[in-house]
């Protein structure tokens, strides 16, 4: 299910601004939850997988979205991409209550050098903030890395791995080298 496009960030490598716009524009939270109990009752589809590029930006449309299957009490089970920044423990509660099972969190880095060069929006503090909430609220995570970066050294790569051995991740999903597309912020450098 995608939920709303467009992506405000500003990683270095990403597509999903040059594709989607920068714009976030969001669905209706009550439709998006209509095309989940659609799905329930047709199909008898009970997991569901949101698709956006960040699923928790902007924090009101993922809460309008839980808030809706909890209002519903539709018993389903979700994951979703997210992003640790802007992400807070009630959103992550009320999450959890709505069937959030797990969350891939795109991190690409693990280290707060790298995070910046990789234009990311958060650092490792907000990192493990969060993937201790998660661990307190049951919901299993999934860190993406990217390794290989502008600065990559064998130094960042060790902060990063241990911080990630460190955050308890229940998975790791790592890839070396970053694609370069035109009209992203990496084909410039």
């Amino acid at each position: 299910i995608q939920t709303k496009r467009g992506c405000s960030y500003k990683c270095i490598y990403c597509t999903y601004p040059v594709l989607e716009g920068r714009t976030v524009r969001t669905r209706d939270a009550v439709q998006v939850v209509d095309e989940l109990e659609a799905h329930c009752r047709e199909r008898n589809v009970d997991f569901f997988f949101f698709v956006d590029n960040v699923f928790n930006l902007p924090e009101w449309h993922a809460r309008a979205i839980a808030e809706e299957i909890l209002r519903r009490d539709l018993r389903i089970k979700w994951t979703a991409y997210a992003s640790p920044a802007g992400c807070s423990r009630e959103l992550l509660e009320v999450m959890r209550r709505s069937g959030c099972q797990s969350l891939d969190f795109g991190t690409d880095a693990f280290c707060d050098a790298q995070l910046v060069r990789m234009g990311k929006s958060f650092d490792s503090a907000q990192v493990f903030a969060v993937t201790d909430w998660c661990h307190q609220l049951g919901i299993r995570f999934n860190h993406s890395l990217i390794f290989g970066g502008p600065g990559e050294s064998w130094a960042t790569v060790e902060e990063t791995v241990a911080n990630v051995v460190k955050s308890a991740a229940n998975a790791v999903i790592a890839i070396i080298g970053v694609r370069i597309y035109r009209d992203t912020a990496i084909s410039r450098l």
